[in-house]
């Protein structure tokens, strides 16, 4: 919760009450994403790049 909250100064858009479920939705379903990863692969690899990509997509977005 505390890291999904974190996430709302770097997303945020204004609205605290949306910003914050969005926020809390949003890192919760990307940690159990990233958590079935490891309990399936055991590998921090598949991980890596999965973060990665999610963390690289908005600035492609953006950049088009």
């Amino acid at each position: 919760m505390l890291w999904a909250a974190w996430h709302v100064g770097i997303q945020g858009t204004g609205h605290l009450p949306t910003d914050l479920s969005s926020a809390i939705v949003n890192q919760g379903v990307q940690g159990l994403f990233l958590g079935y990863l490891w309990s399936r692969y055991r590998l921090m690899w598949p991980i890596l790049v999965v973060h990665g990509a999610m963390n690289a997509a908005p600035i492609l977005v953006g950049m088009l």
